[in-house]
This record gives structure tokens, C-alpha cells and sequence, in this order.
């Protein structure tokens, strides 16, 4: 299964990066939580579908060269854009209840 690493990779990213798009573009209402505060569901999301590919690589036992660190590095990538996404977001962002859910979040 040589190629199996190969091929982790080459479909791991693209995929990663259509679902943190997909997250972002989400328009899901705002929740209130037991405190009063906004809040929305996206961060648990975006670390379920962080911990749903680390999850992939260590149960399927994919190893290969330097197959952590490509891990590692999609996934910090992926936190990245999802951060500079909604910053760009807040900024344009004039619903005092939807940044408050940002800062909740």
C-alpha cells in the first residue's frame, strides 16, 4: 500500500480546504447559550473535521514520509484561512449580535 500515503495526500487538502470553505459559507442562525450569550455551532465544527482527518491517518495507520507533518500542516492551514476568513467577515460585519457570537465562538 505505497500508494496509499500518495494518495492520502493528493485528495486530503482540496478536501479539507472545500470543508472549511463550506463551514464558513454557512449562513446557520445564531444560538443562545445557557449564559445569554450568541454563539454559533462553527468552531466545534471546524475542530470535529480537524480531528475527523487526524482520526483517518492514525486509525488507518498511514505512514509515509513526513505523513505527520503534512497532517499537521493541513490542518494549521486550514485554521488559518478559517481565521482570516472571519476576520474579513467581522470586518465587514455591522450585526452587533453576529460579532458577538465571533467573539463567543
Amino acid at each position: 500500500c505505497s500508494k496509499l500515503p500518495t494518495s492520502y495526500i493528493d485528495r486530503a487538502f482540496p478536501r479539507l480546504m472545500e470543508y472549511v470553505t463550506r463551514l464558513v459559507d454557512r449562513d446557520d442562525p445564531l444560538a443562545v447559550n445557557a449564559d445569554g450569550n450568541f454563539q454559533t455551532s462553527v468552531p466545534q465544527d471546524l475542530f470535529n473535521i480537524i480531528s475527523q482527518e487526524i482520526w483517518v491517518v492514525s486509525s488507518h495507520q498511514i505512514r509515509g514520509k513526513h505523513m505527520a507533518a503534512f497532517v499537521s500542516d493541513a490542518c494549521l492551514k486550514a485554521l488559518q484561512i478559517f481565521q482570516n476568513t472571519n476576520l474579513n467577515s467581522v470586518n465587514s460585519q455591522s450585526d452587533l449580535e453576529v460579532l458577538c457570537a465571533f467573539v463567543n465562538d
